[in-house]
């Protein structure tokens, strides 16, 4: 099938369960993490979409699975998109996400959450397409091509290390303070992480050399990049990075949001090279 042209419907019947794994987080708690062929599924199916509403045009919601194609794991259209204006493209991504929500659900008794890390963040974002004189914005159409559910794990880590750097590097302060600030955390975040067997050595680490986290979206990202180098200790250990989403669910995703929409160039920290 590797080089065989089949209908997207086939390849989802025969490749769905490659599409996820469940791993064992340091703390004895399970998630799911999508794998590399998930990754590029996911993401060219996307491109079909983002590419067609980047020229103002879409499906309406009226299309199946037998209406693209794959080959070598890239999903492409088959059926051509036509003018129908926003609502079609909304109406597409209705049917996108319960299409996208089935095959990435996993009813593993094991797990907490029945969705791989950030998946969430990203239905809410193409259920709220940014549509600008009835084409898909630019900046939207980036957020959606780089979201962060697309990454491996290991390289989503290696992300937040470089998002965190970019950060105090920046010369756009105010637009970083301002995504940091307003993106929603886990509630009582730091009580949280200090009572996880694997964060408190982190969090003890962190106080021995007088960088004692607060309790603020600050500490909560600089946390996130923390808990991120020790994964590069450890880089066959995708469960490091894992604990992140799982304990403070779409917080880095927020912020990576913001910043895109807002104009700040982060593409040097992504190695998005699935679609290539």
């Amino acid at each position: 099938m590797a080089d065989e042209t089949i209908t997207l419907q086939q390849y989802v019947n025969a490749a769905r369960q490659t599409f996820l794994t469940v791993a064992l987080l340091p703390d004895q708690n399970h998630s799911l993490e999508i794998t590399p062929e998930g990754c590029l599924f996911l993401l060219t199916w996307t491109k079909c979409f983002t590419e067609a509403f980047s020229k103002g045009k879409s499906w309406n919601g009226d299309f199946t699975l037998a209406d693209f194609k794959v080959c070598r794991g890239h999903v492409q259209k088959h059926k051509k998109p036509k003018k129908f204006g926003d609502e079609g493209m909304k109406n597409d991504m209705e049917k996108f996400v319960e299409e996208i929500e089935l095959v990435f659900r996993s009813r593993d008794s094991r797990l907490r959450f029945t969705y791989p890390p950030y998946f969430s963040d990203f239905t809410f974002r193409l259920r709220n397409l940014e549509i600008i004189q009835n084409v898909l914005s630019n900046q939207y159409k980036l957020l959606l091509e780089t979201h962060m559910c697309f990454m491996p794990s290991y390289e989503r880590g290696c992300f937040i290390i470089g998002l965190y750097r970019n950060y105090q590097g920046g010369d756009q302060n105010d637009k970083w303070e301002t995504a940091i600030k307003t993106a929603v955390c886990a509630s009582g975040w730091k009580t949280k992480v200090s009572n996880v067997v694997f964060f408190k050595d982190i969090v003890t680490k962190a106080e021995e050399d007088g960088r004692t986290y607060g309790k603020t979206n600050f500490e909560a990202f600089r946390f996130s990049r923390d808990t991120n180098n020790e994964e590069e200790k450890f880089p066959d250990d995708s469960g490091i990075e894992l604990m992140i989403p799982y304990h403070l669910g779409d917080f880095i995703a927020r912020i990576v949001a913001k910043v895109i929409l807002d104009g700040i160039d982060i593409t040097d920290e992504y190695d998005l090279n699935l679609a290539s």
